[in-house]
């Protein structure tokens, strides 16, 4: 193991391999026989996997449960090539590969410590499996990033004990913890492989002198061509779905003349070879599958028109229910219903965010009750409660938020609420380091918010009920009711192409 650390930190490949030790893997195996009957075999993707040892641990303890299918993300060259013939790599860099489409029964990640929290948000958000381990330190629990990602995935969290590196092969004076996340199983992201055909099925050992470099540079200046052409079909009035398709069909065409190349291949020769004719086609339909994810996501990627008018927590919402369409054909017709479909839930969700931040703003020193409205309340959870109603907002408000990032993360979120309605500046806004965001809105934005968010939440009724019924800080004419009425952004399906233009 010393030798090998040398040999990595020599070649700047050193990033951050600890190996678990086998105490920590037997925590988890124990954990995941727990519920089952008579043996059981299991898929595992091990991110940043190392040389692959935590599947051999694991294997080696006991006969009840074992991992059959191995599935590794691993940037380390010489790492890889450590690694067992069995273990199949679905990515090198991990920040560079989605995980959605890397469907298993269980993730197991020892992150880079430095960066423990990243890699933790990300796993929650995008792990396709019914339990993830993580092994990161104690302090994750108080992370906001990681308690926003389990909230996102409505997944529960759990310590199942704590440990340290300090007799490991690598000794760490580290305090960590076996974090358990169990996912709810209804999260169903299909089945998709990217381009790992050769090393998934043949099993051959890759030269030395492959040279990942020239490869790298192919795959990016192929993606630059294309970017290019996209960019000037997009100047020349075709739309997205259009370019996209066109894409897709050239090569889901070369996918295929392959597909039918290697169905001529003789399998006693493959066999002899150490390949499983029934895993090439296994392979070919997976890359299939994975070239249908790959188009929808770059479909999705560039509906900014829709997305820049959610909120944060909407965003990540509608964008993990439309990676669910994966499993649908990319077509001209298939595209367009999607992005009718994204129309509709974006409509519903610019309501529903209005007032999420209204109640967020809401705070009991900087209401007004309406004029008629003669309720009183108590400060501790009256927001919480929603028994109060009938009140506006004053132009003064302070809130709490426990973190700069949720502090810029809200200041962006009431942004893009009056973006929606017809404002490009909310006011004064001052951040300060005990949590707390000072906020002066602009009075023509707090009036149109009031207005929208009585009528969402149904307080009024209509524009002459607003000017009858808000408090003085927030009176107005009968033309700025009407005009704040019922103004809050909306898309119609009509101009749905206008979405996918420059």
């Amino acid at each position: 193991m010393k030798n090998l650390i040398e040999t990595l930190k020599e070649n700047n490949q050193d990033f951050e391999f600890y190996p678990t030790t086998k105490e920590i893997i037997e925590k988890i195996y124990y954990d995941l026989i727990a519920d089952i009957y008579g043996e059981e075999s299991f898929s595992c993707l091990d991110i940043g996997s190392g040389n692959g040892n935590f599947f051999n641990k694991f294997n080696e303890i006991g006969k009840k449960a074992t991992i059959t299918r191995k599935f590794a993300i691993e940037k380390s060259e010489i790492l890889i090539s450590k690694m067992a013939n069995d273990i199949v790599i679905v990515g090198t860099e991990f920040w560079e590969n989605t995980l959605i489409d890397k469907e298993v029964n269980f993730i197991f990640c020892n992150p880079p410590y430095s960066e423990f929290e990243g890699w933790s948000e990300k796993i929650i958000k995008e792990g396709n499996a019914e339990t993830i381990y993580l092994i990161i330190p104690e302090r994750w629990k108080n992370h906001g990033g990681i308690a926003e990602a389990l909230k996102l995935r409505q997944a529960k969290a759990e310590s199942l004990g704590s440990f340290d590196f300090l007799d490991a092969e690598r000794a760490a004076r580290a305090k960590i913890e076996v974090v358990k996340i169990t996912l709810k199983k209804d999260y169903d992201y299909g089945v998709n492989s990217f381009d790992l055909f050769i090393k998934e099925n043949f099993k051959f050992k890759i030269s030395e002198n492959y040279d990942w470099a020239e490869k790298e540079a192919e795959r990016k200046q192929k993606q630059k061509e294309q970017e290019e052409i996209k960019k000037n079909e997009l100047a020349a009035g075709r739309d997205l779905i259009q370019i996209l398709a066109g894409f897709y069909t050239q090569d889901m065409q070369k996918l295929l003349d392959t597909y039918k190349k290697l169905e001529v291949l003789d399998a006693d020769l493959l066999k002899e070879l150490g390949v499983d004719v029934r895993n090439i086609k296994k392979g070919l339909k997976e890359k299939i599958s994975g070239l249908k994810n790959k188009y929808w996501h770059e479909l999705f990627n560039n509906l900014n028109k829709i997305t820049s008018r959610l909120i944060y927590s909407k965003r990540e919402h509608l964008l993990r229910q439309m990676s669910n369409q994966v499993n649908i054909d990319f077509n001209e017709k298939n595209a367009y219903a999607v992005v009718i479909w994204a129309i509709k839930n974006a409509n519903k969700y610019y309501e529903e965010q209005l007032k999420e931040v209204f109640f967020e703003l809401s705070e009991p020193a900087y209401i007004k009750n309406y004029k008629s409205n003669q309720k009183t309340w108590e400060k501790d959870g009256w927001r919480y409660t929603k028994n109060h109603t009938n009140y506006t907002l004053d132009y003064r408000v302070i809130v709490e938020k426990y973190s700069e990032r949720y502090q810029d993360q809200f200041v962006a979120d009431v942004q893009t609420i009056a973006y929606n309605l017809g404002f490009s500046w909310i006011g004064d806004v001052k951040t300060f380091k005990n949590g707390n965001i000072h906020f002066k809105f602009e009075k023509s934005f707090i009036q149109a918010l009031n207005v929208e968010a009585a009528r969402l939440l149904g307080w009024i009724k209509s524009p002459k009920e607003a000017e009858a019924e808000f408090h003085e800080n927030c009176e107005f004419d009968a033309e700025e009711a009407k005009k704040y009425f019922n103004n809050n952004f909306c898309l119609s399906l009509e101009n749905k192409k206008l979405l996918l233009t420059n």
